[in-house]
This record gives structure tokens, sequence and C-alpha cells, in this order.
């Protein structure tokens, strides 16, 4: 697994993407307008991420799961920083980034997803640059840690188009139990 740290100032010509798409960014809770995608989204997670299959069968997620979600980074005073791709209205994936007033200047990637039939535009770098953009304009992150499996290559090409540069690397081992 690589974890890598985003410093603000990765080329923003990445945001101007495929002819079509549109990203949008919000801070905090899910606007209203905007829950059944990424309730979509969140449910794709369990199914287009390379490896899915190995965690069972598809999440079920619903405006009122995403609801619950946000309420609960509230609770956990989590501030949740996020861009959604859209083609048209269809989700087309996103990202979203934690940062906590306790340590303002360091955000934490969470989950990023294009679904399987919008890839190949360059959107993930795209949503990670344009939610990183947002970051520095609006919060007081000045740096993103993230992880991601060194396998999934794809995630590893999105993370150096975004800007993130290799810190750390880190062993996983899984034992299966009879």
């Amino acid at each position: 697994m690589l974890r890598g740290e985003f410093r603000h100032g990765a080329p923003l010509e990445l945001l101007e993407g495929e002819a079509g798409y549109t990203i949008e960014t919000w801070d905090g809770p899910t606007p209203e307008h905007r829950l059944d995608a990424v309730a979509l989204l969140h449910q794709r997670m369990s199914t287009d991420t390379p490896g899915a299959e190995e965690f069972g069968e598809e999440e079920a997620w619903d405006a009122a799961r995403v609801r619950a979600l946000d309420a609960k980074r509230t609770t956990d005073r989590e501030l949740v920083s996020t861009a959604l791709a859209l083609k048209g209205e269809a989700a087309a994936g996103f990202t979203e980034v934690a940062h906590f007033d306790e340590r303002p200047e360091v955000g934490w990637q969470g989950s990023t997803l294009v679904t399987r039939e919008h890839r190949g535009h360059g959107l993930g770098a795209a949503l990670k640059i344009a939610n990183h953009v947002a970051l520095a304009e609006y919060t007081g992150v000045e740096r993103i840690y993230t992880w991601n499996a060194v396998e999934n290559s794809w995630m590893l090409l999105i993370n150096d188009r975004a800007g993130f540069a290799t810190w750390a690397w880190v062993g996983l081992w899984k034992k299966r139990l009879a």
C-alpha cells in the first residue's frame, strides 16, 4: 500500500476535463438535490472498485443512508469536502476529503470513484484536483494524505496526476480463517 501527500499546486489544466462533464464541490453535508447521486456512487463503491468482489455483495445506499452518514460525520466533528462529477444529471464520480478543527491543516483523502461507464476521461484526477483547489480556497487544509493498494494502478496514476507524491510504503497481510 502506498501513502501519498498532496501539497496544493497540482496542474489546474486537468480541471477542464472532457466535454459534457461538470464538477461540483461543496463542504459539509450533501445538498438535498444531490443525495440520490451520492447514494448511487457510494453503492457503486461496493461493485466498481478493484477487488470489490472479495468484499461480498453490493451495498444498499439511498438518500436516508447518505443523510445518516452526514449526521454521524457532523456528530464526530468530521468536516468533509466533496467533489461530484456529472454528465448532464447522471452521477459519474465523486471524491471526498475529511478534515478536523483540531488539526485544520491536514486532510485525509476518503472515497474516490468514477463509475465504470465514465472511466477513461480523466475524471478521477479532475475530481481530486477540483476538491483540493476548493479546500485550499475555503479551508485551512495545507496537505492531504491518501493511501491505496499498489495493485490499483489506476488510482496510482490518478494520484500522480493529482499531485500526490509517495511518502511511505505500508504492508498489509491477510489470513483466511477456516
